[in-house]
């Protein structure tokens, strides 16, 4: 039996209506850019918040402990499932970083997982530890909500007094992500920690990092400086947050870090 003439009408407008739905929604996902912040104490921001800092970011989201996307307020670090002390989460990069990339790409939404952990070394981020496996869990409870872009790591300084082997273990770290992730073109960006002597060793591994790892890039810190041992001051923090940025975007450009959804990928064997 076919339908009225006003059936006919009625059913092909709300045929209509849910494929426009459907269509928003997707490139809704599709605009959104989603990165993990991960690291140890400088990612999850030591600095103090200042005036200059309590600004809302239109666009900026951020991951929260149900993995679902809320406006983003400091402190960033504030639902990552690895943190010591909430009390100590202040200032991070992660907050002058979105600003740079809203501002350079108007019109996208940024997507912030921030899962750092002070104190960490490198090796709590191996396959199988916690720190790791956190990462990995939130940034694919993300996955449908938009594009995972890139990967920020600032970590070094619970292995600066004992250097050997960080290159390896960042190439391991990097080469595990872009497979779980199945994202083999995932941009990484390691950050450099404080310009000094006794960090020379390590910043130099992570200089290092682009000549043996396809896209990636290093935010250095030259010129950079800290109000304590460690932890880098606020412009400081602003200023290594936007060299996070810059470095993203000299790699976004050669192409998307994931294939279009929009394109038909071959079927798992």
């Amino acid at each position: 039996m076919k339908p009225s003439g006003r059936g006919a009408r009625r059913l092909g407008a709300t045929v209509w209506i849910l494929l426009a739905g459907c269509c928003l929604s997707c490139g809704r996902s599709r605009s959104r850019d989603i990165y993990l912040l991960i690291g140890q104490s400088n990612m999850e921001g030591r600095a103090p918040i200042e005036s200059a800092d309590q600004v809302l970011l239109p666009g900026v989201e951020l991951l929260n402990s149900h993995d679902r996307w809320e406006p983003a307020a400091h402190p960033l670090n504030r639902y990552s499932t690895v943190l010591k002390d909430l009390q100590r989460q202040r200032l991070s990069p992660g907050w002058a970083f979105a600003r740079a990339m809203t501002e350079t790409r108007p019109g996208r939404r940024v997507g912030l997982i921030v899962n750092a952990r002070g104190g960490s070394s490198i090796d709590e981020w191996a396959a199988g530890a916690r720190c790791y496996e956190e990462a990995v869990r939130r940034a694919r409870a993300a996955a449908g909500s938009g594009t995972l872009q890139a990967v920020l790591w600032l970590q070094g300084e619970y292995n600066a007094p004992s250097p050997e082997g960080y290159l390896d273990k960042l190439r391991d770290l990097i080469e595990r992500l872009r497979r779980d992730l199945r994202s083999p073109r995932l941009i990484f960006v390691a950050g450099q920690i404080k310009p000094e002597e006794s960090t020379r060793c390590i910043n130099e591994q992570i200089t290092a990092l682009p000549g043996v790892m396809p896209r990636t890039a290093v935010a250095r810190s030259t010129g950079l400086t800290v109000f304590d041992t460690w932890h880098f001051d606020g412009a400081s923090t602003r200023e290594l947050g936007r060299r996070f940025a810059e470095a993203v975007l000299s790699l976004i450009e050669d192409g998307p870090a994931v294939p279009d959804r929009a394109e038909k990928q071959p079927e798992e064997k």
